[in-house]
């Protein structure tokens, strides 16, 4: 009785300190990497979101200049849901820019006389994109910065953005030799320098402790562009290479969390879907080539063009010159009819040059031969579904000869 009473003791003693730490290290080998995986899970999660909405942004503005040929003017940054021109490209007066929180407006310039660049919200609803789509993850809005003049008409290689990167030895270089059209910058889960969803700044862009990551929010033509997860890949333009480290989110002069996308110029080579006609598509391309590298002209095709009706104002050789209306020999043109006379007697085809029919009579009025050339048809020349045998070509019609018995 006694020994069952000890056991019965032990057993309402509950776990040692030992098992308690046994019980606790398996726990933590359970759920630590599952912790691990949720954020790694998350921060992709959240990376997809803001670079899908750069790309889809950024693609929507390539769509309005090729249909307007101009880049679309930033959105007020202080406007909320409840005002009409929410998301709207701003068309009141634009102040000058002031280093943040001093910006006096939603959309602003940039100080100089030449090459300002305009900084507001991304105008969404002018892009016939959703509102969403121009907010980063956090329900921020996305910065949109665009050179002034391009969004009066667009210029290729037009830009004046600085554009700027890390090198390899961590320090802040040119991102390119071309300077950008537009910038799209979403200031990242701190928030420095951003705006709210109802156009209330969230934090402030401070400095310099956090200096790369306030360029992008000091309100100037210049902004650190890079996406904040990545390596800088190996790049023609930049010669950046794969080892060299992006960003630091340590709280210390290195750190930056925001996401961009930029562009120097509109793709020359996207084909666009034409949005008033879905018969056509759009390319900005200076030059098309079939079968060719290196086209020389708008359009080069190398090997044969079928289409099933032709429309061009010239027919030139394959030096582009001894050009001519294809109209001369497809239309009933008075000049290339012979037929139109007061001689007696059908007067035929001489022969055709300079772009017209010439003409010659048999005999003048008085019965004098005109042209001393003889007038043969051998029938290598003329088919009968040509010509009646006998008969004389007077015009071209329709793209076939004229034929009248004399």
């Amino acid at each position: 009785m006694m020994e069952y009473v000890r056991k019965l003791q032990k057993c309402e003693d509950g776990f040692s300190l030992i098992e308690a730490a046994i019980a606790l290290l398996i726990v933590s080998l359970i759920f630590v990497p599952m912790i691990v995986i949720y954020n790694n899970e998350r921060a992709e999660h959240v990376r997809g979101v803001n670079v899908g909405n750069l790309t889809r942004i950024q693609t929507a503005i390539n769509d309005f200049v090729v249909n307007e040929d101009r880049y679309p003017i930033p959105a007020d940054m202080f406007l909320s849901p409840l005002d009409a021109d929410y998301g709207v490209e701003h068309a009141g007066p634009i102040a000058g820019c002031a280093a943040w929180p001093g910006t006096p407006a939603g959309v602003c310039r940039t100080p100089g006389i030449t090459g300002q660049v305009l900084i507001g919200a991304v105008p969404f609803a002018s892009l016939g994109l959703p509102p969403d789509m121009a907010h980063d993850y956090w329900g921020h809005k996305i910065l949109y910065a665009v050179t002034e003049t391009q969004t009066g008409l667009y210029v290729q290689n037009g830009g004046n953005i600085t554009g700027q990167a890390i090198d390899s030895t961590d320090t802040i270089v040119a991102f390119s030799g071309t300077p950008l059209d537009m910038v799209l910058v979403t200031h990242g889960e701190t928030a420095a320098g951003a705006y709210s969803r109802e156009g209330v700044a969230v934090f402030p862009c401070i400095g310099p402790t956090v200096f790369r990551d306030t360029e992008n929010c000091n309100m100037d033509g210049t902004f650190l562009v890079y996406d904040n997860t990545d390596d800088i890949t190996i790049d023609a333009i930049t010669g950046f290479n794969e080892s060299t480290k992006a960003t630091s989110l340590a709280v210390n002069a290195e750190f930056y969390d925001d996401y961009t996308a930029q562009q120097a110029r509109v793709p020359a080579d996207l084909w666009l879907e034409n949005t008033t006609d879905n018969d056509f598509v759009l390319t900005l391309a200076n030059r098309v080539g079939i079968g060719t590298e290196n086209p020389d002209a708008r359009v080069h095709v190398i090997g044969d063009v079928r289409a099933d009706n032709l429309r061009t104002d010239r027919v030139c050789n394959d030096t582009g010159t001894n050009c001519f209306n294809p109209i001369i020999i497809s239309g009933a043109e008075d000049y290339m009819d012979c037929s139109r006379n007061t001689l007696a007697g059908a007067e035929p085809v001489l022969r055709i040059s300079n772009s017209r029919v010439q003409c010659a009579s048999p005999i003048d009025v008085s019965g004098t031969v005109i042209d001393g050339d003889t007038f043969e048809f051998p029938a290598a020349h003329f088919t009968r579904t040509t010509c009646a045998s006998g008969d004389l070509i007077t015009g071209f019609a329709a793209g076939a000869p004229v034929c009248v018995t004399p």
